[in-house]
């Protein structure tokens, strides 16, 4: 069976993840947010597969399609989370969770689709590296991608204290220079030298929006936004 899970927001987001998992066991998945963003796969380990498995064959889910969709208004923003797979089909809200009797499935199926962001196919990464730390967009993968910028990139770097509390944050316009497709061995210097001056205990972040990139591989340049956390 293939099985194909999404996560989709819409309104004051437009980040879309996804995973299908094929017959043979083949996991393949696409993101358009994070700190890598483009198109990622790799085989499940026999592990995963007999984890799938019995998550399958212990699936008691019998609601067919569900959705809010048409029942309740729809909110001006949020996020949904669906499940296809031959006669399994489910759509939910992630912060509630899945149906009874999925949980199981949806829990291995989300931890390989998180996990696919360590084995890129084709993606745009964005680095952070050094005392004084560069900004970096390198290209990951050994396939080209398809990105585009209609304009200078917003390259935001906020600091918080350990409170999570927001203490300073800087925005800056860049220029990207991006040639249209990009391949291995790509790379381009947004900011250089930073000095983010973090209080023990706090951390800083960096955005840079947005980017137009071919994340599915189905030649449409969809809306890419990446962002940084530090440790």
């Amino acid at each position: 069976m293939t099985l194909r899970l999404t996560l989709g927001y819409w309104g004051s987001s437009t980040l879309e993840i996804g995973l299908e998992v094929a017959d043979d066991g083949r996991a393949t998945g696409w993101q358009t947010g994070g700190a890598r963003v483009g198109r990622f796969a790799r085989q499940l380990t026999p592990a995963e597969q007999a984890d799938l498995s019995e998550a399958l064959a212990s699936t008691s889910y019998e609601g067919g399609a569900g959705s809010a969709t048409g029942e309740t208004p729809v909110a001006p923003s949020g996020a949904s989370e669906q499940l296809v797979g031959d006669a399994l089909q489910a759509t939910f809200d992630p912060v509630t969770g899945p149906p009874a009797g999925l949980e199981s499935l949806i829990a291995i199926l989300t931890a390989v689709r998180d996990d696919l962001v360590a084995t890129p196919v084709a993606a745009i990464e964005l680095a952070v590296a050094g005392g004084s730390p560069t900004v970096r967009l390198l290209h990951v993968g050994h396939e080209p991608i398809a990105v585009r910028a209609d304009g200078p990139l917003g390259v935001d770097v906020t600091t918080y204290d350990e409170n999570n509390t927001m203490i300073d944050s800087e925005t800056h316009s860049v220029d990207a220079g991006l040639p249209g497709e990009v391949g291995p061995g790509w790379g381009h210097t947004l900011l250089d030298h930073l000095t983010p001056t973090t209080p023990r205990g706090g951390w800083w972040s960096v955005s840079v929006s947005s980017l137009d990139v071919d994340a599915l591989g189905d030649g449409v340049l969809r809306r890419a936004d990446l962002s940084w956390v530090s440790a």
